[in-house]
């Protein structure tokens, strides 16, 4: 039987969309972690899917609290820069470069609120502005009563309070999704 291997990899050609060097160094490097993912996967023997983006993207949120030798993994796994805000803040501004991008399809965003730089809710505002129908579902362990109703004012699409239990995120990702096909 003959294997499948389906990558789905945002190599991001257009250099010149890229306004800073850091965003350019990021790109890079997730290119470089999509290299080494793929070297390790392709001798599977069975189909496989996955994102090394998206990889990126959830581990990003990961590596905000790390510390120490976890970090160091991080940086060493997923070569991401040891100055952390400021690979938050350029994380950040180049998510949202692809979110502004309408050539891209990205279905939702799960972030967190605690993001260093700019901040989560800046960062909602200005997603939503960049794009008025993006889906971002808020993770937050920091919830007040109020504050889910907040972000949604914001124009968040969903919240979910952390830690919450990964059938509990399956469910409100679903309700998001099923939301925005009506």
């Amino acid at each position: 039987m003959k294997k499948t291997l389906f990558l789905i990899l945002l190599i991001f050609q257009f250099t010149s969309f890229l306004k800073s060097q850091n965003k350019q160094i990021i790109v890079d490097n997730n290119n470089r972690f999509a290299i080494d993912i793929y070297k390790k996967l392709q001798d599977s023997n069975n189909n496989l899917v996955f994102s090394p983006f998206s990889i990126s993207s959830a581990m990003a949120m990961t590596y905000a609290g790390a510390e120490n030798k976890t970090a160091k993994e991080f940086q060493k796994i997923l070569y991401f820069l040891e100055d952390k805000p400021l690979f938050h803040q350029e994380f950040g501004k180049l998510f949202q470069e692809i979110v502004a991008d309408k050539k891209s399809s990205v279905e939702l965003i799960v972030m967190d609120l605690g993001m260093p730089g700019m901040g989560g809710r800046q960062c909602l505002r200005e997603l939503v502005r960049l794009d008025p129908e993006v889906r971002v579902l808020i993770a937050s362990g920091y919830a007040t009563g109020k504050l889910d109703q907040e972000v949604q004012l914001d124009g968040a699409a969903g919240f979910i309070n952390k830690p919450f239990q990964f059938s509990e995120l399956l469910a409100i990702v679903r309700q998001v999704l099923k939301g925005a096909e009506a």
